[in-house]
């Protein structure tokens, strides 16, 4: 199942993201999200001769359980790059 994300922002800029996550293994999840955003300039002013301006913001990565609480994830994000963590849930 997709999780799809619709949402308008405080300056008007349209957003649409959609996002899944897979469980590969008992203990290993793959997950994945994707986000196109249009600024059509109905607030801020654009550069001349544009109608608009997009952002695409993506990232994909794998967590591993370590048990109920813990779990070590990796991912990559094309804003930010790769990256890594532990993860505690309470």
């Amino acid at each position: 199942m997709f999780k799809l994300d619709l949402r308008i922002d405080n300056e008007l800029r349209p957003r649409i993201g959609i996002g899944r996550a897979l469980m590969l293994f008992p203990r290993l999840f793959a997950f994945g999200y994707y986000e196109y955003r249009v600024d059509f300039g109905w607030i801020n002013n654009l550069s001349p001769n544009k109608n608009f301006e997009k952002e695409i913001v993506w990232n994909a990565g794998l967590e591993y359980s370590l048990s109920k609480n813990f779990s070590l994830m990796a991912s990559y994000d094309n804003r930010f790059g790769a990256g890594g963590g532990l993860t505690i849930r309470f």
